[in-house]
């Protein structure tokens, strides 16, 4: 469904004229990576956020200070997912989120991507 309702928004963009699209998510393998790219009929360029553990838990306790089971889960995941990523090697470039600011981390995704 993700897919199918991707294929149909970035067709809609593309016909407005956007010449680029951003996409929040996680791809876990070159798979998954080409499925997405077809849906948008264009390569992707991915960028990792990528931060240290230590600093992705103190987020997600934040976020799920009221949710222990989700916390739980999210805890457990950060550690599989930074693993699956680095093995996996989807990403064209990495960004430091850990301690930039918002507006840091989009100026380094968009300079890293060759946007600016």
């Amino acid at each position: 469904m993700m897919v199918r309702n991707l294929r149909s928004i970035a067709g809609h963009y593309i016909d407005a004229g956007a010449t680029r699209l951003v996409l929040a998510g996680v791809i876990e393998d070159q798979d998954e990576r080409k499925l997405l790219a077809d849906a948008v009929g264009a390569e992707l360029t991915v960028c990792r956020l990528q931060a240290e553990l230590s600093i992705i838990h103190q987020r997600l306790a934040q976020r799920h200070d009221s949710e222990p089971e989700a916390l739980r889960w999210h805890l457990n995941r950060s550690g599989e997912l930074d693993g699956i990523l680095s093995r996996s090697a989807v990403d064209d470039f990495t960004v430091d989120v850990g301690t930039n600011s918002v507006t840091d981390v989009a100026v380094s995704v968009l300079r890293a991507a060759g946007w600016t």
